[in-house]
């Protein structure tokens, strides 16, 4: 979210911010294993004839997958990063803690209502969290365009969508 504050800081840290959010290491095999099962309920293997473990890309929120379900289709996965919520939560915690020192010490600084911007950032970042509500955007988004020559949105498997797990498939992006 910083890294899009160019009212606030100057290109060359807003570069390094998208950087640290966008460059970000994957969860391992073993927890992004056990975090998909929490979420469907059972092993990876009853649903996916394969599942590739290292992400085709991993953001600060997300990470993305490639699978192959039962039926043979190639589809693309994406989870919420199993760690991010506890991280999310530490990180607006001390966003607080510093707002309010930042009042103390320099109490100008109150003018720019800093618990308010943090509180709509909660908001917002939170909200990211929610893939049923992206789910619901892209479903709405391949209706509108279902004929348009120019713009495919990717079939959303529904059926397999969890709150924090959402699967599509995807052509031309991978074979």
């Amino acid at each position: 979210m910083l890294s899009t504050r160019y009212d606030i800081f100057s290109i060359s840290i807003i570069k390094q911010l998208t950087i640290l959010q966008n460059k970000v290491n994957s969860s391992t095999k073993l927890v992004t294993t056990n975090y998909i099962k929490s979420i469907i309920g059972n092993n990876i293997d009853i649903w996916f004839n394969n599942f590739e473990y290292k992400p085709i890309a991993s953001a600060s929120i997300v990470q993305v997958h490639t699978a192959c379900l039962k039926n043979g289709q190639k589809i693309i996965v994406k989870i919420i990063r199993p760690d991010i919520l506890s991280i999310i939560k530490i990180d607006i915690d001390l966003m607080h803690i510093i707002a309010k020192l930042i009042a103390i010490i320099i109490p100008s600084f109150k003018r720019f209502k800093l618990e308010d911007i943090i509180l709509e950032y909660e908001r917002t970042i939170l909200n990211e969290l929610d893939l049923l509500k992206e789910t619901s955007n892209a479903i709405k988004l391949r209706n509108i365009f279902k004929n348009s020559e120019i713009l495919y949105i990717p079939k959303v498997y529904l059926s397999l969508c969890k709150k924090i797990l959402w699967l599509w498939n995807v052509y031309m992006v991978y074979q």
